[in-house]
């Protein structure tokens, strides 16, 4: 597997979104996702692009701690195809793109800029 073309493929995934290009919608987590485990996915996010159907989501998730000797709490953000069927199919690489495509996705699906420009306009 070629990692320099997952992070040029992330980064394509990162400005069609920039542009609007590809526009994400906040969904509940599909429940095979968690099954087994007790990760939390606080943010989910789905798109299709390509006939491909594409999740980003963050996931909390319980490790032991050898430094501490106890439980812990971890997240990370994951880039992934899924199957029609909502599977993991495929899970790219960790990297700051990812948390950078994870923010802007964050941003966008929240109409932050909606409410920025009500919020200046208004005349209270």
């Amino acid at each position: 597997m070629n990692d320099e073309k997952l992070e040029q493929a992330i980064f394509q995934i990162l400005r069609m979104t920039h542009l609007g290009e590809i526009k994400w919608v906040r969904r509940s987590a599909p429940r095979n996702l968690g099954i087994g485990t007790d990760s939390v996915f606080s943010s989910y996010f789905e798109t299709e692009y390509m006939g491909q159907r594409l999740a980003l989501y963050q996931q909390r998730f319980r490790f032991f701690s050898i430094e501490i000797e106890a439980e812990r709490w971890s997240e990370r953000v994951i880039l992934a195809l899924l199957t029609d069927d909502g599977e993991l199919q495929f899970e790219f690489p960790q990297s700051s793109q990812v948390h950078d495509l994870f923010e802007t996705v964050q941003y966008k699906t929240s109409n932050v800029d909606g409410f920025l420009q009500n919020l200046l306009n208004s005349k209270s």
